[in-house]
C-alpha cells in the first residue's frame, strides 16, 4: 500500500465514523450534534433522554 493509498482510506474511514456519529445523534434527538461537542454535553443529553424514556421526567 502507498502512503497515498493509505491516507485515502483511512479519510474514508474518518467519513464513515463520522457519517455514524451523525446518524446516531440524530436518532437519540441531538440533531445539532458536532464531533466538536464536549463529552459532558453528549453525557448529559444521553441522560435527559434517558430518563424521558424511563417516565422520570
Amino acid at each position: 500500500m502507498t502512503p497515498m493509498e493509505f491516507v485515502g482510506n483511512w479519510q474514508a474511514g474518518a467519513w464513515a465514523n463520522a457519517a455514524l456519529d451523525a446518524a446516531e445523534a440524530t436518532a437519540y434527538g441531538c440533531g445539532d450534534y458536532t464531533a466538536d461537542m464536549p463529552d459532558e454535553e453528549i453525557l448529559r443529553r444521553l441522560l435527559v433522554s434517558n430518563r424521558q424514556r424511563a417516565g422520570a421526567g
